[in-house]
């Protein structure tokens, strides 16, 4: 099976709503010596992390400004 040059990331550029966050396309890493490159079946986005992210966690209020 041959791999894929690329790879989906979901990243939030600044705080905000639900449209926050994006599935963007990157070029998938070269692992440097000693370095491993994990290939992956399926992921998930904690919402909690995102509730952090959003700055709608009251404690995380401080940090993200």
């Amino acid at each position: 099976m041959m791999a894929s040059e690329f790879m989906y990331e979901v990243v939030i550029h600044q705080a905000g709503g639900y449209e926050q966050p994006k599935l963007e396309t990157h070029s998938v890493p070269k692992p440097d010596d000693r370095q491993v490159l994990v290939r992956t079946q399926a992921v998930g986005v904690n919402y909690a992390e995102l509730c952090v992210r959003w700055a709608v966690y009251e404690p995380a209020r401080r940090f993200i400004g």
